[in-house]
């Protein structure tokens, strides 16, 4: 699972028993596509996609071992942990949790790796109306594509995207 924390919110990004992906916020399931005080969450497949709106960051996870982040510059010397500092430059990027300067990789993956004791295990929600792959969930697929890959629509996915909806 990834966790991201922003502010006073928790998003928790996971998957279910069945392997689709599940984002919490505060421990409460969060609809996908949907938004969230500005962060905006999207799926395809096993994929989610988050974007937090106006602060230039994006991130990508197949609910499994691939993550991709992206900052934009006004994030540059900013940040820390295992996305390092974003200085432009790869020396100063091996920093401990408290701001000490850490001498090699190992040393690096060591400090930020969380042992299976430091992490909680979160229950994930169930009893959403449309379980993936049934169905209803089917219906509903075909129902908002229809509606989103109309003529009247597909003219502005150029300027809104329309996978939030």
């Amino acid at each position: 699972q990834i966790k991201l924390v922003l502010e006073d919110d928790l998003f928790v990004l996971s998957a279910d028993e069945a392997g689709a992906p599940v984002v919490l916020n505060n421990y409460k399931s969060l609809a996908l596509p949907g938004s969230f005080g500005g962060v905006v969450f999207q799926r395809a497949g096993d994929w989610i996609f988050v974007e937090i709106l106006g602060l230039g960051f994006t991130l990508r996870w197949n609910s499994k071992d691939f993550l991709v982040i992206d900052a934009d510059s006004n994030l540059w010397n900013r940040t820390r942990g295992m996305c390092g500092s974003l200085t432009d430059n790869p020396f100063d990027d091996f920093v401990s949790s408290s701001g000490t300067k850490l001498g090699n990789l190992q040393d690096f993956v060591s400090e930020w790796t969380l042992q299976d004791d430091e992490c909680e295990e979160i229950p994930t929600p169930g009893g959403h109306t449309c379980s993936t792959g049934s169905a209803r969930d089917q219906a509903a697929i075909r129902f908002c594509r229809t509606v989103l890959d109309s003529p009247a629509l597909s003219a502005c996915h150029d300027v809104l995207s329309p996978l939030p909806f």
